[in-house]
């Protein structure tokens, strides 16, 4: 009888008797976002769980002006805020998320290029739940699809390779250095393929583009050598590393070694102008560029854990970590002056002053992950440690973003980081899979978090994610910048995905983050500060740099001013380019006359060129070392024919040829 009559009560009775598992409650909002963003409509979308309660819910949103003038008068937020559906919706009583979305457009029309808040709010008889602000911009109306600043496109490589194409960072034999010149106009690249009048044939061949009144042109800086002076993999690209101006060039030289004997390695400098090569007088076993002074004047090597000196004699050894630092101390960054170090020890972040020759422990609590970036004074560190990214200034720490994964393993250490510092360390530009400073980074496609690029300005203590959607939409992919990039054994070279002033900023996206945007790739994008080229918006702009068609793009370096940014595609941009991979530049104040075309178009001649085929053989088929000898396909034997009028017979393994019988015959 008992639970007969517990079966009779209403289900909101049962709901509440105590210890149920189906306790009910005020309704969550875990999640709130925006997709279909066009110049005057968007849609409002969040998921909401009723807790087993009937859920009515309503979207509500004002512009950004509106909403930061209520904060400003210390009005309630959204107060005048526009609400809709008119009367609100009803969800259900179920338990768990549920799916709702509102389409603004028709009555609830939007203004083009515009900021709005919003926000979604769920109520039941237990109570009312929301979210924090989420903001979208709608595009705007008739916007250009062109380059920024007045930029051009101008085409770097030349139009005849012979066929091949510039190879991709680090995809030759590991190698193939790419750098630009700090004071722009210039561009080094490596290719599988020789051309521009080569007078040798490594595995990989080294050009120089430079820029001049009339275009641009290359050289082939390949060195002669013999056969089997370079391994296949990860020492077959000679260069190894290029002065800001790339005036000079380190090479690693060849050698010729037997397979069980110890091969030293040694290296020469080249000098651009004339082509003449200097022979670093040193040399030992697997010594490898652990990094240079911009203008090549003094280079560390490493060789069996011990660190070496070269500044125009022999090999000096030399010890990164102060005298302070104990046996478990690991370099970090030297300030540009050499009179500020930081290293870590037992999870702890050091500060050496080599004036001083005093150690300061900035991290007493310990739990230090990784060091971004020192400013070139000295005076600012940027860490990650187990409560987030932090700065250390003027001996007091602050924290820029909380929790453990603020920032991602590939930021630090600084010698191959992908985080970046403008030249008076108030500008740093980072990457992070987390949700930070309230930008959505979920994607659309995955619902996994996508990598983003962040960038902090110190000095009004601002964080800013560059690549989220201006539009507030959550990402189609994840954004990135290069790292140190690797060539051979050497990882020496960042690009300059900062410029020198922290105010453009150039990275790569998977999303879509303009109209003009129309491919499935990657594409190169730039940010740039408002105020800065034709920038005029805050919080900054984001344009496309590349050319957002099917090839997409990469961005491979930039001037230090950011006026040169050099990128890689497979997209013709120029009517001259006839397909293959070439490397452009999207220039300030460019424009030059188009290099003519080597051979007409004609039918499939138009069509693209094939990607180069991933053969990791070496430049030539001569046997010697680090060449395998040579397979030739055997001759197939030649059949025995019999002439007319002769059958063949085998007897006793020979073919003889005899007269055929006529019929009947004995």
């Amino acid at each position: 009888m008992r639970r007969a009559l517990l079966l009779a009560l209403p289900l909101a009775v049962a709901l509440h008797l105590p210890g149920s598992a189906l306790a009910a409650g005020p309704p969550t909002v875990p999640a709130a976002w925006v997709t279909g963003v066009t110049a005057t409509s968007a849609v409002l979308r969040a998921e909401i769980d009723p807790q087993g309660l009937d859920t009515r819910y309503r979207f509500e949103y004002l512009s950004r002006a509106a909403y930061e003038a209520n904060l400003a008068a210390s009005s309630e937020a959204f107060a005048g805020a526009i609400r809709v559906p008119a009367g609100e919706a009803d969800v259900g009583a179920g338990t768990g998320p549920v799916d709702v979305f509102f389409l603004l457009g028709g009555a609830n029309r939007l203004l083009a290029d515009t900021g709005y808040a919003y926000r979604p709010v769920a109520t039941n008889e237990a109570g009312t739940a929301t979210t924090p602000a989420h903001f979208l911009h709608t595009e705007s109306v008739g916007a250009s699809g062109g380059l920024p600043d007045g930029r051009t496109w101008e085409l770097v490589s030349p139009v005849d390779k012979n066929g091949g194409a510039v190879a991709a960072p680090s995809a030759l034999f590991g190698g193939g250095d790419i750098q630009a010149a700090a004071g722009g106009g210039a561009l080094t690249y490596g290719s599988a393929t020789a051309f521009a009048e080569p007078a040798a044939a490594p595995p990989v061949s080294q050009y120089l583009s430079r820029r001049g009144p009339g275009g641009w042109s290359t050289e082939n800086l390949s060195q002669p050598f013999a056969a089997g002076g370079y391994g296949d993999h990860p020492d077959g690209a000679p260069f190894r590393l290029f002065s800001e101006d790339l005036g000079r060039a380190l090479l690693l030289n060849p050698r010729f070694c037997e397979p069980a004997e110890p091969c030293p390695r040694s290296y020469s400098l080249r000098e651009s102008a004339t082509g003449a090569l200097t022979p670093l007088p040193a040399q030992a076993a697997g010594m490898r560029v652990l990094g240079a002074s911009p203008d090549l004047g003094r280079v560390l090597f490493e060789s069996e854990g011990q660190t070496y000196e070269w500044s125009g004699g022999g090999l000096v050894p030399v010890n990164l970590v102060p005298p302070s630092g104990g046996p478990g101390a690991v370099f970090q960054a030297q300030s540009a002056d050499g009179d500020t170090v930081v290293y870590t020890e037992s999870g702890h972040l050091y500060r050496y002053d080599a004036t001083s020759e005093a150690a300061t422990d900035l991290t007493p609590a310990g739990g230090v992950v990784g060091v971004l970036a020192l400013s070139a004074d000295g005076a600012r560190v940027y860490y990650q440690d187990a409560s987030g990214l932090r700065l250390w200034h003027g001996g007091s720490v602050h924290q820029i973003a909380p929790g453990a994964a603020a920032t991602v393993a590939s930021d630090y250490p600084p010698a191959t980081a992908t985080a970046r510092l403008s030249a008076d360390g108030t500008a740093l530009a980072f990457l992070s899979a987390g949700s930070l400073g309230g930008f959505d980074n979920l994607d659309a496609n995955t619902g996994a978090p996508d990598v983003e690029v962040y960038r902090y300005d110190s000095v009004a203590d601002s964080l800013l994610c560059v690549s989220c959607n201006p539009t507030g939409e959550r990402p189609a992919g994840p954004a990135s910048i290069p790292g140190a990039l690797v060539n051979g054994s050497t990882i020496a070279y960042r690009a300059r995905a900062l410029s020198a002033d922290g105010r453009r900023l150039f990275f790569d996206s998977g999303d879509s983050l303009v109209t003009a945007d129309t491919d499935s790739s990657p594409d190169v994008y730039q940010w740039e500060a408002p105020g800065e080229g034709s920038c005029a918006e805050a919080p900054g702009c984001v344009a496309l740099i590349s050319g957002g068609r099917a090839e997409g793009g990469r961005f491979l370096d930039a001037s230090a001013d950011g006026a040169d940014v050099f990128f890689l595609t497979g997209d013709s941009l120029l009517g001259a380019d006839p397909g293959s991979i070439d490397a452009y530049d999207a220039r300030v104040g460019g424009g030059l006359p188009e290099p003519e075309a080597t051979t007409p178009c004609v039918a499939d001649a138009c069509q693209p060129l094939p990607s180069p085929p991933e053969d990791p053989a070496a430049g030539t088929a001569a046997p010697a070392s680090g060449n395998p000898p040579p397979r030739y396909a055997k001759e197939a034997p030649r059949r025995h024919r019999c002439p007319k009028g002769k059958r063949k017979v085998r007897r006793h393994g020979k073919v003889r040829c005899v007269r055929k019988r006529s019929r009947g015959a004995r």
